[in-house]
């Protein structure tokens, strides 16, 4: 090889090194709240319970938002950094909502215990609106009752 040539490959060597370390030095990092189990990557195949379960709010969006007001120097970027963190904010709730929705259309299945205390608990608001509809058709007969007949109600 020629010097020339050595030299090129030697700075397109470099060039990629540089652009190495600084995709390393811009990664995001997970915030210290976020469970470093919970990573798809770090996951075991056996492992259950909630720190093999993603969070169901994705709150990168208000954490962006919130570094990104930490930087804010002037005030046309402390505008711009709050109007961030309002639309991350929203973002976030909105995400809520979402989760929200989709647990309260998909429930989870009910346990045989859970199942049997839910029997109980539909007989007794059966028995309790029954009750409640005897008295209020006896109140109905007394008010509609005769004074002589009342105590016989």
């Amino acid at each position: 090889m020629k010097v020339r040539q050595c030299i090129i490959a030697i700075v397109l060597v470099l060039l990629v090194a540089a652009a190495i370390i600084g995709m390393f030095w811009t990664r995001e990092l997970p915030s210290p709240n976020e469970d470093a189990s919970a990573s798809p990557a770090k996951k075991t195949a056996g492992q259950k319970g909630p720190a093999a379960q993603r969070p169901l709010v994705d709150q990168r969006p208000l954490l962006t938002a919130r570094r990104m007001a930490a930087m804010a120097s002037t005030p046309d970027e402390q505008t711009l950094a709050h109007d961030a963190l309002k639309v991350g904010d929203h973002e976030v709730d909105l995400a809520f909502f979402d989760a929200l929705r989709t647990a309260e259309e998909n429930p989870p299945p009910l346990s045989p215990e859970a199942k049997q205390l839910l029997e109980r608990k539909n007989k007794a608001e059966q028995v309790l609106k029954d009750d409640q509809d005897n008295v209020a058709q006896l109140t109905r007969k007394l008010a509609a009752a005769p004074e002589s007949k009342k105590d016989n109600l």
